[in-house]
């Protein structure tokens, strides 16, 4: 079974997930309004600025949980990396691996 679509065959007596959806911020697009949800979010789940995983952190951990959408974030090296855990985990094997801008990389020409 898709562990995705796992939610959709849950016991009735589970709650179901209800989501609240707002209009878009006023004065800007939705598009403008998920970009400033999603830096929010981030903001929450990445480390601050600077902070790297520990020695230990990057012996002993090795997956990355998954996530339903990818969260892009850019490496000063110019990699897209897929979300802010495989992102610190680069940093583990480089250092001087800092954190460019959130989503994915601009594509350079050829």
């Amino acid at each position: 079974m898709n562990p995705w679509l796992s939610f959709l065959v849950l016991p009735r007596t589970e709650p179901y997930l209800c989501v609240r959806v707002l209009p878009p911020a006023p004065g800007l697009s939705n598009s403008e309004t998920m970009l400033v949800l999603l830096t929010v979010v981030l903001a929450f789940l990445m480390p601050a600025s600077g902070q790297r995983l520990t020695k230990e952190e990057c012996a002993r951990r090795h997956v990355c949980p998954r996530e339903p959408i990818l969260n892009f974030v850019c490496g000063s090296d110019g990699i897209s990396y897929g979300n802010p855990c495989t992102f610190r985990f680069a940093q583990c094997g480089n250092p001087n691996l800092t954190l460019h801008s959130l989503g994915p990389c601009e594509r350079k020409g050829c």
